[in-house]
Formats: structure tokens, C-alpha cells, sequence
């Protein structure tokens, strides 16, 4: 494990982040290398993302999972809280002492929030490989976003979104798919971000011949696993931790 105090020393880790990014103290994130996280962009405990990666200025809420190769834009917001709306009042102050500080978490506890007794309280989202999450799009919790998928812009999405699909709107609907169905078929079957291409000459403006490529590859052998280094980034009292994972 080792702890630095500012983030341009770690790019040898393979994660470009800025000094403002923010993890809560004593908490974690887990990627695989390379990554980039943004300025004024935060992130929760829990929090996972894939190689090759990059979240603009946004706020990630919940415990989310980001695969490989996505692009995430400015001002998006993943995982947005809901509020109680079967309880007295949809308030936080019923669980939470944090904002007006006018109680004792410890000597005077409150309700905690669950599933048994907020039905708004659900998992956190799960965006898929390849995702393109377009300017102050809203991903909503207990939400997954398939592979290949694009967000329009302002889109809110509140319910599962299909691989290769393209959504937008509030709340967000089906516009088209990216591709044909034979072709969406080839890519899901292949799940490309699972091999080794990122520094292989393909021809990526032509979709089937550049599949046709890589199905090749594979089943020749000329075309490996793609196998990223994993770490854990550790917010502490001095600086951030950094050791390897290997789940």
C-alpha cells in the first residue's frame, strides 16, 4: 500500500484525477487502470469503474458500478437519492442529523432508512461497458444501463435501458438502436471490452468489418483476455492510499 498526498503523483497507477475529486474519508473506490476522474466530481463508498473510463464534473450518489470504456459528461448526477413518500413527511429530517445537526445520532437515535420500510430506497445503479451518458442526464437508482447504450442529454432515466439502445427525454424513452439487430447480436456476444484491442490498428468506422476482425482474432489467439491492473483508492486523515485488489 502506498499513500501520497497529491493526485498528479499517482498517474503511475493508472488514474488521472483531480485534487478537488471527492471520497469520503475512510471509504473506497474500486478501479481498473487507466481511469480519469474530473475536477469538482465526486465519488461514494463502494463506488466501481472500469478501465479506460472517464467521468466529467458529476456526482455519483450511490455505491454504483461503471463498466469499461464508458464516457460520462459534465453535470450528470448517478444514483439520485430519493426522498420517503409513504412516511410522515418526505423531509429528511425523520433519519438524517447531518443537515441541521439538532440531535445526537448516538444518544438520540433515529430511523434508519431500508428496503422493509421505504420502498424508495433501492440498489444502485448499474451502467454497463461502452456507455455514453450525455450533459446533466439523471440516472436514477435501481437502474441498469446495458451495454452500448447512449443517454441524450437532460435525459432522467428511471427504468432499465437496453444494450445499444439510445434514450432521452424526461423521463427518458427509446429513440432507436445504435444498430441493426444482427449486428447488436455479433456485439453482445463478443463483449469487445473483455480483449485486448486498445492498441490494435482496427478499422473502427466500419462496425462489421472492424467485428469481423476481432471475432477473428480471438478465435485464432492473435487477440488476448485484455487483463487490467485492479486497485483500491482509499480517502485517509493525509492524503489517499492506494493498494491492489484482486476480486
Amino acid at each position: 500500500m502506498i499513500t501520497v498526498t497529491d493526485f498528479s503523483k499517482i498517474r503511475r497507477f493508472g488514474i488521472i484525477i483531480a485534487n478537488d475529486h471527492r471520497i469520503e474519508l475512510g471509504k473506497s473506490i474500486q478501479y481498473e487502470a487507466p481511469i480519469r476522474l474530473a475536477r469538482n466530481s465526486s465519488s461514494p463508498k463502494g463506488f466501481k469503474i472500469g478501465a479506460y473510463s472517464f467521468l466529467g464534473q458529476s456526482q455519483i450518489n450511490s455505491h454504483a458500478t461503471i463498466g469499461r470504456f464508458c464516457s460520462i459528461a459534465r453535470d450528470v448526477t448517478i444514483g439520485a437519492l430519493p426522498h420517503p413518500d409513504t412516511w410522515l413527511s418526505t423531509s429528511s429530517f425523520q433519519y438524517d442529523h447531518r443537515k441541521f445537526g439538532f440531535y445526537d445520532k448516538v444518544e438520540q437515535p433515529r430511523l434508519k432508512r431500508s428496503q422493509k420500510n421505504d420502498q424508495s430506497k433501492r440498489k444502485a445503479p448499474v451502467i454497463g461497458n461502452d456507455v455514453w451518458i450525455g450533459t446533466s442526464a439523471i440516472i436514477l437508482n435501481n437502474v441498469t444501463v446495458g451495454d452500448g447504450a447512449i443517454i441524450a442529454a437532460g435525459a432522467v432515466v428511471s427504468q432499465d435501458v437496453e444494450p445499444y439502445s439510445i434514450v432521452g427525454g424526461v423521463p427518458a424513452r427509446h429513440i432507436r438502436y445504435r444498430f441493426d439487430k444482427e449486428t447488436i447480436n455479433r456485439l453482445i456476444k463478443i463483449k469487445w471490452w473483455n480483449y485486448d484491442i486498445i492498441n490494435l490498428n482496427l478499422p473502427f468506422d466500419d462496425i462489421i468489418l472492424c467485428l469481423s476482425m476481432i471475432e477473428d482474432g480471438i478465435q485464432n489467439g492473435s487477440i488476448g483476455v485484455f487483463q487490467p491492473e485492479k486497485f483500491l483508492l482509499t480517502k485517509e486523515i493525509e492524503g489517499h492510499s492506494i493498494s491492489r485488489y484482486r476480486k
